[in-house]
């Protein structure tokens, strides 16, 4: 499995991130450059074999403009990166990519791009985990899906938030490093793998779901995206998800005038649709 972890000059996180992930193992500057910036590789060993390669790049623009990394070869692309929010509530984040509607902060309108739901899920466990056996003062979180870059190949974005004082938190940048480097990418989870619609942009209805059964949560449209939900969007919520979606999650007190609509689509599926489970 060949991951390529995505850093912005731009990100004060995504720094610090960097900084942790330098650390914590012995990344070696390569002879390759992207973005005019070094590359730094690492490979993760498992009973004395290479079990995983990791790829280190640092790119000068914001990352969900950063369309052009497509370029780069991997399996997966992992933005380590800063979350934001008025509150400044120092956090943990997880989500997946794409635009419910309009493209205002990078990537294409009405498009939804390639994630694992089990590689998601397997991050949010870790950071609770982290966050349990350290007693610390963050919130762990999924985010519904939103923003760019377009991608054509599978990503995760992971976040540190949520000001400027948390992005240059080094434990904080220290437990997502980690994250990324002891996750198994190459594991077959017996996972209930799911979509979800509705619920608000922090998906309190689904992250139980997450860290306390055994779902995996691929993309989001939070209630505030379901007016601009489609049959197009909703078959590429399905298709751009890794692994099979067996089940469509629904905050049904959440739908408020979309319900009708959204009803519909799901009646619209080609058989045989995943399950519909109402939350």
């Amino acid at each position: 499995m060949h991951i390529a972890i995505i850093v912005s000059k731009q990100d004060l996180a995504g720094l610090t991130i960097k900084q942790a992930l330098l650390e914590l193992v012995e990344f070696k500057e390569t002879k390759e450059e992207f973005d005019g910036n070094s590359v730094f590789e690492f490979h993760s060993q498992k009973f004395g074999l290479e079990f995983q390669n990791f790829k280190l790049y640092t790119i000068n623009e914001f990352q969900v403009i950063a369309d052009y990394v497509n370029k780069i070869s991997a399996d997966l692309f992992v933005f380590a990166s800063k979350h934001a929010s008025a509150k400044g509530i120092p956090s943990l984040t997880v989500h997946s990519i794409g635009n419910f509607g309009l493209a205002q902060l990078g990537g294409k309108e009405n498009t939804i791009c390639p994630t694992s739901a089990i590689i998601q899920a397997s991050y949010l466990k870790a950071l609770q985990k982290a966050k349990n056996g350290q007693n610390l003062a963050y919130e762990i979180t999924m985010e519904a899906t939103h923003h760019g870059p377009f991608l054509t190949k599978p990503s995760v974005f992971i976040e540190l938030g949520s000001n400027e004082t948390a992005w240059q938190d080094p434990l904080g940048g220290q437990i997502i490093a980690q994250t990324i480097l002891e996750t198994d990418y190459s594991s077959k989870q017996n996972k209930l793998v799911a979509i979800a619609l509705g619920g608000n942009h922090y998906c309190s209805s689904f992250n139980k779901l997450v860290l306390e059964k055994n779902y995996a949560i691929a993309f989001v449209c939070p209630k505030h995206g379901l007016t601009y939900l489609t049959k197009d969007l909703l078959s590429q919520m399905i298709v751009n998800t890794q692994e099979p979606v067996t089940e469509i999650l629904i905050d049904s007190k959440s739908l408020g005038t979309e319900k009708p609509k959204v009803l519909d689509l799901l009646d619209q599926l080609p058989n045989p649709k995943p399950k519909i489970t109402r939350i």
